[in-house]
């Protein structure tokens, strides 16, 4: 059979579109999950350590090797959910085989190739990669999509055209598809890093936002309800002193109340003290 990247391609990208994914990072995880596929990262025997996942059609789970790296396990994700989407049946028999940590990038398994496809297209899909594909270096941009630096390079030599860095710059890299052939062409810094783009530290930034929030209210409740309070322990003291105790003219104490009683509130309380010290 030949490949069908075509099909790979598209069910990617209606993943994508299903669950809303316009930015990167994208979770494969999330994803498979969110499909009633279970994922599991669990340690391989020793014997085993070579290989990287596979998928398990008649337990419909995805099992990873934890011992990966990280942006390798996030591709091994994907990768077997491509199994899943699109060679479920296939998965069941006795030809599926699992993904070794060196299989070979040029693999001539069709069905493999098609998974890679699938697995490429849902962590890099060309609509993220438009926009900033040639403003960013290879690494920033594995960072930013959360994928290995080899992805990031298959990707852009896919769909735009490959580069060799060959510049004398680091901050360079020589590009060989129309217009900028053999030039060496400036890409700006990212400012960006994968933490920024981490939902757990999006919410722990959150957190401290509303703690430091949080503290200046009740300094600025201190800040102004102690004088205010003061200025009504006075008030109280003047209506409840003998008159030879107190220390603030009728005009003072007017004021005093005006300031503390403006509005409703005030003006009931002010009624309520009155009253009671008559």
């Amino acid at each position: 059979m030949h490949p069908d990247f075509s099909r790979a391609r598209k069910e990617a990208l209606a993943l994508l579109e299903k669950f809303n994914l316009h930015q990167p990072p994208v979770d494969p995880t999330y994803i498979a999950r969110e499909l009633g596929t279970d994922v599991f990262f669990v340690q391989f025997d020793d014997a085993d350590q070579n290989i990287s996942g596979f998928f398990d059609a008649t337990e419909n789970a995805i099992y990873v090797n934890r011992s990966e790296w990280p942006l390798r396990q996030t591709f091994t994700v994907a990768h077997e959910l491509g199994h899943k989407i699109l060679h479920e049946e296939w998965a069941k028999s006795s030809d599926y085989r699992m993904l070794f940590r060196d299989q070979d990038a040029t693999d001539q398994d069709p069905r493999e190739r098609e998974a890679n496809t699938f697995a490429a297209h849902l962590l890099v899909p060309r609509f993220m990669l438009n926009a900033i594909w040639d403003q960013y270096a290879v690494e920033d941009l594995s960072k930013l999509f959360a994928v290995s630096v080899p992805v990031i390079k298959n990707r852009i030599s896919s769909e735009y055209g490959a580069w060799s860095r060959q510049c004398k710059d680091p901050h360079q890299e020589q590009r060989t598809e129309w217009p900028w052939t053999g030039r060496c062409v400036e890409r700006r810094p990212w400012s960006g890093t994968t933490e920024n783009s981490d939902p757990e530290k999006q919410l722990e930034r959150a957190d401290n936002v509303d703690r430091h929030v949080s503290r200046i209210k009740v300094i600025g409740i201190y800040a102004i309800g102690l004088p205010v309070l003061a200025l009504f322990i006075v008030l109280t003291y003047h209506y409840a002193a003998p008159a030879s105790w107190e220390f603030l003219t009728k005009a003072q104490i007017d004021d005093l109340q005006q300031f503390l009683f403006q509005g409703t509130i005030g003006a009931a309380l002010a009624t309520v003290i009155n009253r009671t010290f008559e």
